[in-house]
């Protein structure tokens, strides 16, 4: 008998053990799975205590360290873009601009924030070297944000030197559409004139005609 409660032991712990690994194994895998590290707070916060310091380049290459990591962080874009002001004139300031705003205006919630950071680069920027995709896409933000007479003036570049660059008959009922809700019926009329003139084939200026004949 003392024999069977052994052996009755061991199947009771071998079947209790298979339960464990079947049901449990993936648990206790993850369980011991360290944390993964943060390597970019630490960075930032050194950059920060140059910059509190005065110190610009020391602050500027941690920070280009953090963006090796990861390139999408906005905060560590911005905190170089901030820097990079001080200096318009180099290429590097450009560089972050064109990162900062590619990042902020893929995201709905940080269109505001795109719209200020593209005030500062034109503002600062002699040369602006952003992509026409980029333009396109801030005169789309602008246009959303109440404020086509900005947005226009992005426009009438494409107008000028890329007419049949693609979005821009999109870009243009986006103008129209913008100054309608701000109550500027004859801008916007223009707009949907010029769309369907211009873009007789788009399906953007099937909606100007039908919008026209109203």
């Amino acid at each position: 008998m003392a024999y069977l409660a052994h052996i009755g032991g061991l199947l009771s712990g071998a079947v209790m053990g298979f339960i464990n690994l079947k049901y449990l194994g993936a648990y206790h895998a993850e369980a011991l799975t360290p944390e993964p590290v943060d390597e970019v707070s630490p960075l930032v916060e050194q950059a920060l205590v140059h910059v509190a310091n005065l110190e610009m380049e020391q602050a500027a290459d941690l920070l280009e360290q953090a963006l090796a990591k990861e390139p999408d962080n906005i905060d560590v874009l911005s905190h170089l873009f901030n820097i990079r002001k001080n200096e318009p004139q180099t290429p590097a300031f450009h560089t972050v601009a064109v990162q900062l705003l590619t990042r902020l205006s893929q995201d709905p919630k940080n269109h505001g924030k795109a719209i200020e950071v593209y005030r500062d680069y034109r503002k600062l920027g002699r040369r602006p070297r952003l992509s026409p995709e980029l333009y396109l896409r801030i005169c789309g933000l602008l246009a959303g944000s109440g404020q086509p007479e900005d947005a226009e003036k992005i426009l009438a570049m494409f107008l000028k030197q890329k007419p049949q660059f693609p979005g821009v008959p999109a870009a243009l009922m986006k103008l129209a559409t913008s100054y309608g809700d701000k109550g500027n019926q004859a801008r916007a009329q223009k707009c949907l004139t010029l769309l369907s003139k211009r873009y007789p084939e788009s399906p953007e200026a099937v909606m100007a005609a039908k919008t026209l004949g109203k």
